[in-house]
């Protein structure tokens, strides 16, 4: 069995250096240009995975974060998982609905 470790003496207060593996998102330029352009919808994928909506809709990327800022529809559905899917950046408190 381990010995707890003993707490320090005093603190240091600092931000923790960016993580070595954050290489970005492939979404990254796509949310970046639906932000310089509010309340319009793009397409951002033609016949592509309709995951992408899910993972859009609750902010699970950061460039699409926070969670709300960002609405994803699918349209012309060829079967249940692939589709057109339409974006478009609602504003941070949804003001571009």
């Amino acid at each position: 069995m381990t010995k707890p470790s003993e707490p320090p003496e005093r603190l240091e207060w600092e931000e923790p250096p960016p993580s070595p593996r954050r290489k970005g998102s492939k979404w990254d330029p796509i949310a970046r240009a639906l932000r310089q352009r509010p309340g319009e919808w793009a397409c951002i994928g033609r016949a592509i995975p309709t995951g992408i909506v899910t993972t859009v809709n609750r902010g699970d990327l950061k460039c699409f974060q926070p969670e709300g800022s960002f609405e994803a529809i699918t349209r012309n559905h060829t079967d249940r998982w692939i589709a057109d899917v339409y974006v478009r950046f609602v504003g941070e408190d949804g003001e571009y609905a």
